[in-house]
């Protein structure tokens, strides 16, 4: 076994023959996900992005619209400012969002079994997309609105383009950003982190249902919901009466200095 090390043996797997292994961490929604983290650290996050590279409006705005919409990478990189609109006939206002592509449907055509003898299907992907709205007032909301504005004025198909091609930016791009404003706020985060915090926020801060978040997600499994949506200790005292200040926020405050009354 050779004695060299690795710089970063948590990054990647070599192959199977390679005399350098390096372990692959896989972040779990069910093991790292305790409960929403609160605005003010989602705010933090995405002034972080904004302060990375040269367009840092659009990497805000990225950031801000991966937990808005809660979706994946690949579907928030598919949006379009089309999709996009403004409901002013309410209060507070809606952002309400139509036609985003839902990756990872697929339909059973029939079933094989393996080299091995395992039951493997045959699939076939299914263009299917997904319609939801959320308050304008969200804080993570201006920063993705500033970027939708952006976006149509300067006539843009997509609402993260390529500079380079007419397609739009790759998931290569938004995982490299996310990795940086991950280490540069000193938080653990990964694609699916904000996928995972906006059902947290959505069961902790309006208190929705999982049927209503299998709706809002258009998730197919219940038990997608169960693993996502997690309200925490504070989510739970909410459930048990519990009021807490306009800012949805706590102060710390140690042990000894409080007093039951």
């Amino acid at each position: 076994m050779s004695s060299q090390t690795l710089a970063h043996p948590n990054q990647s797997v070599w192959g199977k023959d390679s005399v350098l292994k390096r372990e692959l961490h896989r972040h779990s929604v069910e093991r790292d996900v305790k409960s929403f983290v609160g605005w003010q650290k989602l705010s933090e996050i995405v002034n972080v992005a904004e302060s990375i590279g040269v367009n840092g409006e659009r990497n805000a705005g990225f950031v801000a619209a991966l937990f808005c919409t809660g979706g994946r990478v690949s579907e928030t990189l598919a949006l379009k400012p089309s999709m996009i609109t403004i409901v002013k006939g309410c209060v507070p206002k809606l952002v309400l969002v139509t036609g985003m592509p839902l990756s990872k449907r697929y339909k059973k055509l029939s079933d094989f079994l393996d080299d091995r003898g395992h039951k493997r299907y045959k699939t076939e992907k299914i263009n299917a997309t997904r319609d939801f709205s959320f308050r304008v007032d969200e804080p993570l909301v201006k920063p993705m609105i500033h970027w939708v504005i952006h976006a149509l004025e300067n006539r843009c198909e997509w609402l993260f383009p390529s500079p380079y091609t007419d397609k739009p930016l790759t998931r290569k791009w938004a995982y490299q950003l996310i990795g940086k404003v991950g280490v540069k706020a000193k938080v653990e985060i990964w694609p699916h982190w904000f996928r995972s915090q906006r059902a947290c926020c959505l069961a902790t801060e309006y208190e929705l249902k999982e049927s209503t978040l299998l709706e809002w997600f258009q998730w197919e499994s219940w038990m997608t919901a169960k693993q996502y949506c997690k309200r925490g200790p504070l989510g739970m005292a909410r459930q048990m009466g519990v009021q807490f200040r306009k800012d949805r926020g706590l102060k710390s405050a140690d042990l000894e200095g409080l007093k039951a009354e």
